[in-house]
């Protein structure tokens, strides 16, 4: 006898439910659920079930950048200010990236 053999027989399991839901009834009762599911889904369509995940609607790249017509928020204007003041960035370019004088930004030299 071929293993193929053994796995094709059709074996009566029913026992076996009925002593597992002695044991273990929310079990069973999802077991029942899931078979009348299953019923159901296959009469409808006549054939297996295809379930598809929903596709998440495709956001644009983040950007740090304030819009042109919002004000900017007081996170980008500090890291303006900071990098005024440290010097990597000169007090007209500063200006240009916030749209804003910058009041408390040391004077460079000219």
């Amino acid at each position: 006898m071929k293993i193929r053999d053994i796995i094709k027989e059709d074996v009566d399991m029913s026992w076996w439910r009925e002593r597992d839901s002695l044991h273990n009834p929310e079990a069973n009762a999802h077991a029942e659920k899931q078979e009348r599911r299953t019923e159901l889904l296959s009469k409808e369509s006549g054939a297996t079930p295809v379930f598809t995940k929903p596709v998440r609607s495709t956001q644009s790249k983040f950007s740090n950048k304030p819009p042109k017509d919002g004000m900017p928020s007081a996170g980008y204007l500090g890291l303006t200010d900071v990098r005024t003041r440290a010097k990597h960035i000169s007090q007209e370019i500063a200006s240009e990236l916030t749209g804003l004088d910058h009041p408390r930004s040391p004077q460079l030299p000219k």
